[in-house]
């Protein structure tokens, strides 16, 4: 818990040290990073995290089903089950 709350303390005095540009840049990419976390799941040991690899499935799937103009009824019946087997296997591994 204090190392959690120290990278906090440290990543918001980075923050204020960042001009306002640099600002500028991270809000703006910041809701786009977390769609990138949530859809694609960490392929790099450093920024391997459990609790993305295991949301992973459901936020992917359906991006796909999405971005190839899927109908939403499916992810239903083919998404959702495969999204519940694919984070039950990546949770026990």
């Amino acid at each position: 818990m204090k190392k959690r709350l120290e990278t906090r303390v440290e990543r918001a005095n980075t923050f204020a040290n960042l001009s306002f540009l640099q600002k500028f840049e991270f809000l703006m990419l910041y809701p786009f990073e977390m769609i990138r976390k949530l859809t694609m799941p960490p392929c790099e040991d450093e920024s391997y995290n459990k609790k993305y690899v295991i949301i992973w499935p459901f936020g992917g799937i359906l991006f796909a089903f999405w971005a190839f103009n899927v109908n939403c009824i499916y992810w239903l019946y083919i998404g959702l089950p495969a999204s519940i087997m694919l984070s039950l296997a990546f949770y026990f591994t």
